[in-house]
Formats: C-alpha cells, sequence, structure tokens
C-alpha cells in the first residue's frame, strides 16, 4: 500500500490556500453514526482536521491523505489491510500524544494506534524501562547512599554525602498523597545541608502527570517566576485557527528554595510530557543541566474531555472511535516545538544494557561525574 510521507513547506502553504477554499463543518460526536470503512475514515479525518494543535507545525498533507485514503476505504478490505491502511495514514502526525481507538463497523476488528510509541521505538537509542529504584536500593545497601526517604518508586537521599539526589518516576499523583510530598519535604531539607555541593533529579521513564506539580518540584531551587514557553489553544475549526501566545511560567510556591550549586536532570527516551517540560525547566537555569537521551517529544499539553469544539479528545459511533491529542500547543521561548522529537541533553549519555546487568548504572553514574566536575569548576 502506498506510504504518504511529510511533506515540504511549500506543501504545507498549498495545503492553507486549498484549505480555505473549504467548507469547514463540525461534526457532533453524539450525533455521529456510520455503518461503513468510508463514513468511519471521513469521520475521524475531520475531527483531526479540526482538533489538531499542530498543523503550524505538522507538514503532513493532511488533504492529500484525505483523497488517496477515500479511494483506499472504499474498497472491500480485509480486516489486516483496514488496520494497516489506518497505522499508515497516521504514521507521520507528529503528536506523540496522539492515540486512536477504532473498532471496524462491518467486523468489530479492534486496533489502538500509537503513532508517537512506534517513532521512538525506531529510534537507534531506543530501551525499555530502565527501574531506576533499583539502583538507588543497591547503593543503599553499599552504603553510597545515606540519610534516605522512599515511598514506593519515589525517593531521595545523599549520594557520597556530597550529592542530593531526587526520584520523580512519575507525576501522576493526588495532592492527597501525602508521602510523596514528604519525598520532595525531604529533598528540600537536604538541599540545606551545607556538605551538599550539587544535586541531581531524575526523571527517566517519568511519563507526566498533573502540569500544576511542575512548580511543586522547581520550587525546590527558584524562588523567583521564570517562563520556559507558550501555550496555544485552537479558538476555532480551521487547521490554522490558533490563539494568541500565553507564557507558561513557572511560579515558586510559598517557602520556594534559591539554589545555586549545579543542578543535574537525567532524563531518557521514555521521559515524556510533563517529565520533559521539567527536563527543559531544569536546563533552562544557568546552574541547570541535562544529561541522558533524547526525550519522547510529547510536550503539547493533554485533557480527557470532550468540549464544544473537540479538541485534545474526541469519541463518535457508540465507542467504535476515541481519539486522544495535545489541546494546547507548546512552544519554546525561542519559538521551538519539541513535539515529535523531545528535548536533547547537553551531554548525552546512552542506557547501556551490558552495565545494567553488571549492576552498574551507567547514566547515574555518569551524572554523578558530570555534577562533580562542575563543582569543581
Amino acid at each position: 500500500m502506498k506510504k504518504i510521507f511529510n511533506v515540504g513547506f511549500f506543501f504545507l502553504g498549498m495545503l492553507v490556500v486549498f484549505s480555505s477554499c473549504k467548507k469547514v463543518d463540525y461534526i457532533n460526536p453524539n450525533d455521529t453514526s456510520y455503518t461503513n470503512d468510508l463514513d468511519q475514515f471521513i469521520t475521524i479525518w475531520n475531527g483531526i482536521n479540526t482538533s489538531y494543535v499542530l498543523w503550524s507545525f505538522d507538514t503532513t498533507n493532511w488533504d492529500r491523505v484525505y483523497y488517496y485514503y477515500y479511494k483506499v476505504f472504499e474498497d472491500d478490505l480485509s480486516d489486516e489491510e483496514w488496520g494497516d491502511a489506518w497505522r499508515e495514514l497516521t504514521s507521520s502526525l507528529i503528536d506523540h500524544h496522539l492515540t486512536l481507538d477504532i473498532r471496524r463497523p462491518s467486523t468489530g476488528h479492534y486496533i489502538h494506534i500509537f503513532p508517537g510509541y512506534v517513532e521512538v521505538c525506531k529510534r537507534p537509542y531506543y530501551h525499555s524501562f530502565v527501574i531506576v529504584d533499583g539502583t538507588f536500593q543497591r547503593m543503599l545497601r553499599s552504603g553510597r547512599v545515606s540519610n534516605e526517604n522512599c515511598y514506593y518508586s519515589y525517593s531521595s537521599g545523599l549520594i557520597d554525602s556530597t550529592i542530593a539526589y531526587l526520584h520523580m518516576p512519575s507525576f501522576e499523583f493526588s495532592d492527597t498523597n501525602t508521602a510523596v510530598f514528604s519525598i520532595i519535604d525531604h529533598y528540600k531539607i537536604l538541599l540545606r545541608n551545607p556538605k551538599v555541593k550539587a544535586t541531581i533529579v531524575d526523571l527517566r521513564g517519568n511519563g507526566g502527570g498533573n502540569a500544576q506539580y511542575l512548580s511543586v518540584l522547581m520550587s525546590c531551587f527558584v524562588d523567583k517566576p521564570y517562563m520556559i514557553g507558550y501555550v496555544q489553544r485552537k479558538i476555532g475549526l480551521g487547521r490554522l485557527d490558533i490563539g494568541m501566545k500565553v507564557p507558561l511560567r513557572i511560579v515558586p510556591d510559598l517557602g520556594a528554595l534559591h539554589v545555586d550549586m549545579p543542578i543535574v536532570v537525567i532524563s531518557d527516551i521514555n521521559t515524556g510530557s510533563e517529565g520533559e517540560l521539567v527536563t527543559l525547566a531544569i536546563k533552562m537555569l544557568p546552574n541547570g543541566y541535562f544529561i541522558g537521551e533524547r526525550t519522547v517529544g510529547a510536550t503539547c499539553p493533554i485533557v480527557n474531555s470532550n468540549p464544544p469544539i473537540p479538541i485534545g479528545y474526541f469519541g463518535y459511533g457508540d465507542g467504535l472511535v476515541s481519539a486522544r491529542m495535545g489541546c494546547q500547543l507548546f512552544t519554546g521561548v525561542d519559538g521551538t516545538c519539541y513535539e515529535g522529537y523531545g528535548i536533547e541533553p547537553d551531554n548525552t549519555c546512552y542506557f547501556n544494557k551490558e552495565d545494567w546487568d553488571n549492576g552498574i548504572d551507567n547514566q547515574l553514574e555518569c551524572a554523578i561525574q558530570f555534577a562533580l566536575e562542575k563543582v569543581q569548576k
């Protein structure tokens, strides 16, 4: 089956011209029904067309997708061909939060599509999730870690008596989870220790969570607001109907600290969403550094809701389709869009499975060495 590839900015410009001549209709998810492959394709194509926030950066020729796959879905496809068509037509979209759950009307055949995950798995440095808390426990048993506080995979402690360490595997916790907040509070106490010369924040495998915790964590390091980028919402049904840029600021909590020591964040290919925004926020500090691997590239915020204009989420046809994607466009202070690519480290250190199998966490050791070198300078 022919592949629809990304096209250059010339085609993007032509897309704007041609799409401006087409009537853009809003299809109410609650009023939509269909019984065949073609109507389902048209419905989902329109849903993405009107709710996708990345058209100003995504070079996929969405009109060409429509005209080519309209003919494909007119044919009598097997379930396998039907699924391949859906995976193929969405493969070049850069939104790494995008997921589609589609059930075929005629046969009930189900597919889950996650183009961002497919792209990440193709990177030459891809590896599965690293169970970081195992490293922390090994170091604890060996005596390298002291003054520790642990709650499941969340942990903080002193490494080699001079480096304050915090592991945040996720930001998916509630305001009532006092155990997680106690880890963060304990970490702040470690940062006040006069023997501590540098600090490491371990965000490997952190897939994000509640956006409000961005400022909660950054309050460990900064006591004044600063901006890390901008967010923009869709304001209409047109592809480029994007609202004004709204600054995304770090607003420290009461009792926030000001830390001058080197702050090293470790993130990897499995760090995404809010985990990436925290990585960027630390990397932007004058004493902040990012060690590890280029991250997922899923920086546009998501929501699970169904507003009047389906931005970020829509569902059709009695559960036959469910779609989730970014609901706001995030760009850095310099206008960079990280979606589909990720955040680049200041010092690349790829995960070494052979070392890991021998009980050595090469990325953590690299971060420790890097932090100590910055202290000496």
